[in-house]
């Protein structure tokens, strides 16, 4: 009898489905499905007055009366979806090389260690704490691939996010009024550490070099800046892109900023009492907030026309 396993090997009986030329196993699947059915969830949704009954099955309710779709099949098709975007925008990140940084590797080891201490709390193995959590046959290898693919996917977006051409692009007449008025950048705050001194420096330092050898210091920055934006603790970052108008900040920085040879990537270091502050010019405002919408266009897409299969393990489910 062909069975799922944890190990994340891609047998017939552990393929539930082909998405993109990639093989999905049945704990991948199962890991955003029963993220999306968790406890905690349902009550969330019951409380929200969407008709939900957390005392009924899934498959005994509807989420749409009129087309007939009950909540097991919603939930099927948003694990579905989620899973198709991961693995889509994943495969293109490694069809173009990029790779975790190394802050998002130490994230991914920090996730399994944190698992691993869980799970021993309760005398289990780390793989099925996480099947019991998570999902049945998702094992630790399999969320590691799935922190992993994460990563890629996000990758791959903010690599469009900093390098979707706008050359064909038709610029309005507001957006060339706009021009040289306003900019966005990305800011990474490094806070000095008294009980560590030289510790700040030491990382700032490490990011400046990495962004100096990078071939898209703006497409580093963004990776890095979601990152060090996690770690809360030591780290902050503004939660996204800031506006600045001319004139809003310092002498020193607005001139920087809007000085006329000024390209996305380039980056400052200012310093105060209280830490380094590392910001990146990544556009014209207006050119920038294109550049979003087209890439966000351009996921949505890749995601819609992505071929999906249904695998021998899901065949007769």
């Amino acid at each position: 009898m062909l069975t799922p396993n944890m190990l994340e090997l891609m047998t017939p009986g552990n393929t539930a489905y082909v998405i993109d030329s990639a093989k999905v196993s049945v704990g991948y699947y199962n890991y955003f499905y029963g993220t999306a059915t968790s406890y905690g969830n349902l009550l969330l949704l019951e409380a929200e007055d969407t008709g939900f009954d957390s005392s009924l099955a899934l498959d005994e309710q509807f989420y749409d009366e009129e087309s007939g779709v009950t909540w097991y099949e919603y939930f099927c098709n948003a694990a579905l979806g989620q899973v198709t975007s991961i693995i889509s925008l994943s495969n293109r990140a490694k069809q173009l090389g990029l790779e975790l940084t190394e802050e998002q590797e130490l994230s991914v080891e920090a996730q399994i260690e944190e698992l691993s201490a869980k799970a021993k709390e309760y005398s289990v193995s780390v793989s099925d704490y996480i099947s019991i959590v998570y999902g049945e046959y998702a094992g630790k290898l399999t969320y590691k691939k799935i922190a992993t693919d994460m990563f890629l996917a996000q990758n791959y977006c903010e690599y469009l996010y900093v390098n979707t051409d706008l050359a064909e692009y038709v610029e309005n007449a507001e957006t060339v009024l706009e021009e040289g008025k306003q900019c966005s950048v990305k800011e990474i705050f490094i806070a000095f550490d008294a009980s560590d001194e030289g510790s700040a420096e030491k990382t700032k330092n490490s990011i400046l070099e990495r962004l100096e050898a990078a071939e898209s210091p703006a497409y580093l920055f963004s990776v890095l800046f979601n990152s060090y934006m996690q770690d809360s603790e030591y780290y902050g970052a503004s939660e996204a892109a800031v506006t600045v108008r001319k004139g809003q900040t310092d002498t020193e920085l607005d001139e920087w900023l809007f000085d006329s040879g000024r390209k996305p990537g380039d980056y400052i270091v200012l310093e105060n009492d209280s830490g380094y502050y590392i910001i990146c010019y990544m556009d014209e405002k207006t050119r920038f907030s294109q550049r979003i919408q087209l890439a966000q266009a351009e996921i949505e897409k890749i995601t819609e026309e992505t071929e999906t299969e249904i695998g021998f393990a899901f065949r007769n489910r």
